[in-house]
């Protein structure tokens, strides 16, 4: 409160000047801007820009974003490029993207990012940073997204991603039924390819190792391969990495994936055929449309799989500090009292002479200014902490692919790193609405890098590649009823993580079933109590599907039903971890779930600081939650 009265008291005395700190501020923003934008180059351009692999982006991922850089000059060109995120005009927002480039004289190279794309609002620029001056190259509108994030939206009919590979340089685009992409330009990297849901190839493509080890981890995870004829009417031929796709069936598996052989060149591939693989059907029942009562209404709501914004609002909260409002509103109206009218009364009383009323009123100001700073002050049971929440999902054996939401609070200013060595992986930056001084490099030598202020945190995203230990699984008894699964018991070894399981569940299509575990058994039993997935997540909303969270009707974390039940921070972020982990390329929201051919798949939820192999500083805490997504094979139920 003092601070306050001390700021107003130098405004009034500068009177009329008082704005000019603010005119001042508003040129050199402007100013800023301006030069950014005026110094374009007739040195180096940007011929072509990419946005994902059909042009759109799936919102809540790491998507490519490739651009074809020429050298006009007859030099060649080294420096550093960087791919920054903009609102409006003026304020720059989320974390710089940068990498080092070379370009030799009068030539050309396709270079790529891998921003994450958490909204379609936000402007884009490419930036050239040489030795001695920044060059502006290009401004890139907000991408187009795959499916709309309104809940109340109509679109009825939602086309997932998928290309169909070009050799570099094609002239012609056949067939039209399809989106093309330039093989050349197919990420090196698995960790950016969760927006696509099917590939189709008709010749082997001339890749190196790491293009071909991001399709076969691609595939792995889930994805739709469709190997057509080759210009010859052959079948496709793989080696090295690629060879498992050399299976003679028309249908087969990769890990998670499935491949299909097509008995046609890509001239026979018909729209007819791609929609169906391709479209998402979103239209209601006619019975459903008749109900327009506000249940009705709820129930129709849809889930926003992808949606991760109150994941990062439940880490911020996290260090927000708890301070006894109650107490501060009290001493507040004590503070004013004291000063009027109990220094008023003061000075007109006998013994209020003019020396005595002036050092009262200093004497309160500060004994209250210190009053305040004590009960406000930051630093009192708080620590640096690496807060980790991780959403692994399973790739093969030990390795599973990984999506984490990094939270790094510190007490001390100073610039912190976290980096991530030989396992290419992806870093960036959510928007959340502050300045936020960080940098992000991926690949083999990633790191993310940040200037914080004392007693403040930074936010980041990853993606990588994870190692756990083989948890030694298997199906004891399984059994099904009406073709869902009425019975089901699993067994781990020693390297499951018994002591640290939060929750365990079952997904099977657009139902959700809590497991018991047993750490003495070392048994995981399916619990009778199943739960529609949209009925589970209104666990998280109050009034629809704001996400404002309130009471619901759901089974609770240790699979139980619970009427009107309360869930604490770490059960709502457990529950939103659950739904993030469900959400592929090819679901959006839990309308999009096919129930034709549905994965099984197992969800453990551990409370263990994750993030094995991630190197950050020694002085950090590391706390987290890691919910782990493994699908159950048909040959692993029989």
């Amino acid at each position: 409160m003092s601070r306050c009265l001390a700021v107003s008291g130098r405004a009034r005395a500068g009177g009329h000047c008082r704005l000019l700190p603010c005119l001042l501020l508003v040129v050199l923003c402007l100013s800023g801007q301006q030069s950014v934008i005026a110094q374009q180059s007739d040195r180096i351009r940007v011929v072509e820009s990419i946005w994902g692999f059909d042009g759109r982006v799936v919102r809540g991922e790491f998507q490519p974003l490739s651009l074809l850089l020429d050298n006009l000059s007859g030099e060649s060109i080294e420096g550093r490029l960087q791919l920054k995120q903009f609102r409006g005009f003026v304020r720059e927002t989320g974390v710089v993207l940068e990498q080092d480039i070379f370009l030799g004289p009068r030539s050309r190279r396709w270079v790529q990012f891998y921003p994450y794309c958490g909204s379609n609002s936000e402007n884009w620029e490419v930036v050239l940073q040489l030795e001695d001056e920044a060059l502006s190259l290009q401004e890139l509108a907000p991408p187009t997204l795959v499916s709309d994030i309104n809940a109340m939206s109509d679109q009825k009919r939602v086309r997932r991603v998928g290309v169909i590979l070009d050799p570099p340089e094609t002239l012609t685009r056949q067939p039209t039924s399809i989106k093309h992409l330039d093989e050349s330009v197919f990420p090196p990297y698995s960790s950016a390819m969760h927006g696509l849901h099917a590939l189709y190839l008709d010749r082997v493509p001339q890749w190196d190792q790491p293009q071909e080890q991001a399709l076969l981890t691609w595939l792995q995870c889930g994805g739709n391969l469709f190997l057509l004829r080759d210009a010859n009417g052959q079948q496709l031929k793989f080696s090295g990495d690629l060879t498992p796709l050399n299976e003679p069936f028309e249908e087969f598996r990769v890990g998670h994936g499935r491949v299909s052989r097509l008995d046609l060149q890509r001239e026979g591939l018909s729209n007819g055929m791609v929609n169906e693989v391709l479209e998402i059907d979103r239209t209601p029942a006619e019975s459903d449309e008749e109900d327009t009562s506000s249940q009705a209404v709820q129930n129709r709501t849809p889930v926003d799989l992808h949606g991760d914004g109150d994941i990062v609002e439940g880490l911020l909260r996290e260090v927000r500090p708890q301070h006894n409002a109650a107490l501060l509103a009290l001493l507040s109206l004590v503070y004013i009292a004291a000063l009027y009218p109990g220094c008023w009364w003061l000075s007109r009383s006998p013994q209020g002479q003019f020396p005595r009323t002036h050092l009262a009123v200093l004497g309160i100001v500060v004994s209250f200014a210190l009053l305040f700073m004590y009960l406000g002050h930051r630093g009192y049971q708080e620590t640096a902490v690496l807060r980790s929440l991780v959403v692994a999902r399973h790739v093969d054996g030990t390795k599973w692919e990984c999506l984490n939401y990094g939270h790094l609070f510190v007490t001390s200013s100073g610039d912190y790193v976290v980096s991530d060595v030989e396992r290419q992986t992806l870093f960036a930056g959510p928007d959340t609405g502050g300045l936020l001084l960080a940098t992000a490099r991926s690949g083999q030598q990633a790191e993310f890098r940040s200037t914080i202020p004392p007693f403040s945190s930074a936010l980041y995203l990853s993606r990588y590649q994870g190692q756990f230990a083989d948890w030694g699984l298997a199906v004891t008894q399984a059994a099904a009823v009406d073709g869902r699964l009425s019975q089901l018991r699993l067994t781990a070894g020693e390297q499951f993580p018994w002591g640290d399981v939060v929750s365990a569940w079952i997904l099977e299509g657009d139902e959700i079933t809590g497991l018991s575990v047993n750490p003495e058994t070392r048994e995981l039993q399916l619990l009778s109590q199943r739960t529609g997935i949209h009925q589970f997540f209104r666990k998280l909303d109050n009034y629809w599907s704001m996400g404002f969270g309130g009471p619901g009707m759901v089974g609770g974390l240790n699979g139980t039903t619970a009427e009107e039940e309360e869930l604490s921070e770490q059960e709502r972020q457990v529950y939103r971890l659950i739904r993030r982990a469900i959400a592929t390329g090819g679901v959006f929201q839990d309308r999009d779930i096919d129930n034709e051919g549905r994965d099984i798949v197992l969800i453990v939820v551990v409370g263990t600081p994750p993030v094995p192999g991630q190197q950050v500083d020694p002085e950090l805490e590391s706390r987290g939650l890691t919910v782990f997504a493994r699908p159950l094979a048909a040959d692993e139920l029989q």
